[in-house]
């Protein structure tokens, strides 16, 4: 349910062990955290959804900078506080940096699309497009906290 910025799933290995917080990734990359485990279903919140607060590095630069998605704006997202100086350029591929303690490091996140002038500013901004298709999930892979370095 994209409205909610939350997707359901069903659960294919039992016992059923979850936590809430553990991450959720797919093959294109970070899906978002567990918030609610009612066996055998999950609650995923999205990584698009405004709270999910997920710190980012960009993969070529190693700036730093965090992700911010508007509820109005379906899976629109931008990076946020990313230095005034930072040489970063549509195309660039953006990461989970792990600061955060909630998402491991090292994830796709995304791709810069459009990066925003900001005269005077201190930060900059860029647009991004998530790397994850969250209207077309089959299968996605809920980590284990012990298994995150």
């Amino acid at each position: 349910n994209n409205s909610r910025k939350t997707l359901k799933v069903r659960l294919e290995t039992s016992p059923f062990t979850l936590s809430i917080d553990q991450p959720v990734i797919n093959a294109d990359g970070l899906v978002g955290i567990v918030i609610r485990e009612y066996a055998p279903y999950a609650d995923i919140r999205i990584i698009t959804d405004p709270g999910s607060g997920v710190d980012l590095v960009v993969e070529r630069t190693r700036d730093s900078a965090s992700l911010q998605c508007k509820r109005e704006m379906d899976h629109i997202c931008q990076a946020m506080r990313l230095k005034w100086n930072a040489q970063i350029q549509p195309g660039d591929i953006v990461l989970s940096s792990g600061l955060d303690t909630r998402y491991p490091e090292g994830y796709r996140v995304g791709r810069i699309t459009h990066v925003l002038p900001q005269a005077g500013q201190l930060h900059r901004t860029a647009n991004i497009t998530p790397s994850v298709d969250f209207d077309r999930q089959e299968e996605v892979l809920i980590l284990s906290k012990r298994s995150i370095p």
